[in-house]
């Protein structure tokens, strides 16, 4: 029996919606999540936590939305599949065809990599207690109901650990892969970088468009703009920094134009405060519970 039945069933072509070419990156994505999983770790708080044996699948429903949990005692990232092709069809609006090809693989691979690190910092754990599963259609009622504080700060966290798997992948796979857009696939960091932080801006413009009335997720735009700032932490120590404030400005005037066509507007001191003050959302004696949690996972893998 499908364990994904009641969410649409496991993807084939045909729910691509003649997209060939999007379920060819997606298979290949699964096949390279499935062959280096095992290797994959997520740094967050001078703690490093592994990804381990996580099964990743395409669920077939149009919906925008990805889920992480555990069926039949195994670990999972499922991705509907309208993800997938809502973050092409953003990507190739606004973008020439090869460059929107790149970013949407990039989205795609930022994610998956953004439900692994909530099962490896221990998120998932945390939240079976209360049957829940990480899902972005999962919302209180009120943005400052007690359930919807926590998971907004639980989504800031995975972030983190998002970063510092999604940026590697482009500076080291995106640079040798097909996809990679610039002739005869060179690229200086600069450009890299800059692919990878508007296919940031990509994901998190589409996932909100497609939930404007949620409360369980931050605004996306003050996502952004903390991504932006723990990816600086992965260059500095690639001893990019220059190149990585360069990219960041070429990427932020991208992003304007196609925050603006899409009639969102970044208020910056809004989206600064609302990063700076989440800490005091959360107890520290909380936080440790899924910290825990998190320290266990990786004692049981190692």
């Amino acid at each position: 029996m499908d364990r994904f039945a009641g969410w649409g069933g496991i993807a084939t072509r045909s729910d691509f919606a003649g997209r060939d070419d999007l379920w060819e990156y997606c298979l290949s994505l699964q096949r390279l999540f499935a062959a280096e999983a095992s290797q994959l770790t997520v740094a967050f708080d001078e703690e490093v936590y592994p990804i381990g044996d996580v099964e990743l699948v395409y669920i077939a429903n149009a919906s925008v939305n990805a889920l992480a949990g555990a069926w039949d005692g195994r670990e999972c990232i499922a991705m509907f599949t309208g993800t997938a092709i809502r973050l092409m069809e953003v990507a190739h609006a606004h973008f020439p065809p090869a460059y929107a090809n790149a970013l949407t693989v990039i989205a795609v691979h930022y994610v998956f990599a953004h439900e692994l690190a909530h099962l490896a910092m221990g998120h998932v754990a945390y939240l079976v207690k209360d049957q829940a599963l990480l899902e972005y259609g999962d919302s209180a009622a009120h943005k400052r109901d007690p359930r919807a504080r926590l998971r907004r700060f639980l989504e800031f966290e995975a972030d983190t650990g998002a970063v510092t798997l999604s940026l590697p992948f482009v500076l080291d796979v995106v640079r040798e892969a097909s996809i990679n857009p610039f002739s005869d696939r060179t690229a200086s960091d600069a450009d890299l970088m800059t692919l990878w932080a508007i296919a940031v801006g990509l994901v998190y413009t589409a996932m909100h468009q497609a939930n404007p009335g949620g409360h369980s997720h931050p605004p996306p735009i003050p996502r952004y703009y903390n991504a932006m700032m723990l990816g600086a932490a992965v260059a500095a120590r690639r001893d990019r920094d220059d190149d990585y404030l360069d990219a960041l400005g070429v990427a932020h005037e991208q992003l304007q134009r196609m925050w603006a066509a899409n009639g969102m507007r970044p208020r910056r001191r809004l989206s600064w405060s609302s990063i700076m003050k989440m800490d005091d959302d959360i107890p520290e004696a909380q936080q440790r519970e899924w910290l825990e949690l998190a320290r266990a996972r990786a004692a049981r893998l190692r």
